[in-house]
């Protein structure tokens, strides 16, 4: 279970948006911590993932790099499918933004 304190900060962090649908999450009851990747992905495409994305050894399942807001309902919709495009958008924007803070040091 995610702490609240780091379902907050996740919260915050997307200006309280849903990673899928854009929408606001007005109310913190609403939201939902997603895994893009699951939990529940076998640990050998796990490892294909991670070296795709370039996420670093250090990646793992409950990386903040894997958590977003999202509106319960869309969570359990989800369920345990792992989204492919919305994860290839999501984890190549992630990649650019760590290169380019790379570069600023």
């Amino acid at each position: 279970m995610i702490r609240v304190e780091l379902r907050y900060a996740i919260w915050l962090a997307y200006s309280k948006q849903d990673i899928y649908s854009g929408k606001l999450i007005e109310n913190f009851n609403d939201l939902e911590i997603d895994h893009i990747i699951p939990k529940s992905i076998d640990e050998n495409i796990l490892k294909e993932k991670i070296s795709k994305y370039s996420l670093g050894k250090e990646f793992t399942i409950d990386s903040i790099e894997n958590l977003v807001p999202t509106f319960k309902i869309h969570n359990r919709q989800k369920a345990e499918m792992v989204l492919m495009n919305q994860m290839n958008v999501f984890f190549s924007q992630l990649h650019r933004k760590k290169r380019k803070g790379l570069k600023r040091s």
